[in-house]
């Protein structure tokens, strides 16, 4: 979903250093771990966008139709990005591109949350989803350390595990988004679909914009992040690949996953950006991991696959490995800022 996690407040300028070796290791270690599972895998040998505009051109500013054709040549090449996962574990003939391009994308107005909206063109109606996300949060700083104890197998018999939410004190943490990514399942008539906030990009472009002038041009760049951002959740859902994730990792119940998950897909939309101008560098805020793998080059087919795999066969060890490579990044961010 879009805007994501922030993992420090503070403004920070990616450069190679602590990080940097974080995540050769993190590399190095996870496919270690994964090594032995992948090995006992055995290896299987359009279109357009489905871009539904339910607000019916109201906002021509912000989307513009005639340049689909852009984003379809982009996305046919972000779909190689999971090629080496593809190869590995997904379903006989299945077309990454194609279940990318067949996502049926809705452009929405923040008014339409939980109304049945027409589609145009079709003989039906979708149910728009709230434009926020409300999640519990413990009182405190995230203790990542506490995070990898919970994922201890010892301890998952624990009764008082059962509900790690009774009886804590928290907060509800409200995250307003500008799209997000949906996936129910394969039994339902739209199994995946991605909703797009087009009136708050162009709220949130009049907001940000320096020059008047500019506001166009900006809100068009926002969409296109947004719209990749959206992608790139689908094409890292390995059930899009006829694969189940393991079950005691998710992106509801773990903030790791959150990080990581937000962190490749803002990379890749970075990647395929066609104009990465000062505007969506300010948006994309520098402190964030996202763009620190984009301008460390990490955004690349090896990497994306491996954070697939990590899904398929998360345990306790890497947890661990996870939970090291936040505390370098951490503890990197922290040494860049002083």
């Amino acid at each position: 979903m879009y805007p994501k996690l922030k993992l420090s407040n503070k403004n920070v300028k990616a450069t190679q250093g602590p990080a940097e070796k974080a995540f050769k290791e993190f590399c190095n270690n996870v496919d270690s771990s994964l090594n032995n599972n992948v090995a006992q895998v055995r290896r299987i040998e359009s279109n357009k966008l489905k871009i539904h505009d339910l607000t019916r051109g109201k906002y021509k500013d912000v989307y513009d139709p005639s340049i689909n054709s852009t984003y379809e040549k982009q996305v046919n090449e972000m779909s190689n990005l999971s090629s080496d996962f593809l190869s590995v574990f997904a379903k006989p003939n299945i077309d990454v591109n194609k279940q990318l391009i067949n996502i049926p994308i809705f452009l929405v107005e923040k008014s339409m949350a939980n109304d049945y909206i027409a589609v145009p063109g079709c003989q039906c109606s979708v149910r728009v989803p709230d434009d926020k996300l409300a999640s519990f949060e413990k009182d405190g700083e995230f203790d990542i350390e506490e995070w990898v104890e919970s994922k201890n197998p010892e301890k998952e018999d624990n009764p008082e595990k059962e509900d790690p939410q009774e009886g804590v004190s928290g907060n509800i943490n409200i995250m307003d988004m500008l799209g997000v990514y949906i996936y129910s399942n394969e039994q339902d008539v739209i199994p995946r679909r991605i909703f797009i906030w087009i009136d708050k990009i162009q709220e949130e472009t009049k907001k940000k914009s320096k020059k008047k002038d500019d506001i166009n041009k900006n809100a068009q760049a926002l969409f296109e992040l947004v719209l990749y951002h959206e992608l790139a959740h689908a094409l890292m859902d390995v059930t899009l690949y006829g694969v189940q994730p393991a079950p005691n990792f998710s992106y509801a119940k773990d903030n790791p996953y959150r990080f990581f998950e937000e962190a490749y897909a803002d990379g890749i939309a970075l990647k395929f950006m066609k104009n990465c101008d000062s505007f969506i560098e300010d948006f994309v805020n520098v402190n964030e991991c996202g763009k620190l793998l984009y301008e460390a080059e990490h955004i690349e087919g090896d990497t994306i696959s491996r954070w697939m795999n990590i899904k398929v066969f998360f345990d306790y060890n890497i947890a661990k490995i996870l939970g090291n490579l936040i505390n370098a990044w951490e503890s990197s961010l922290e040494k860049m800022n002083n």
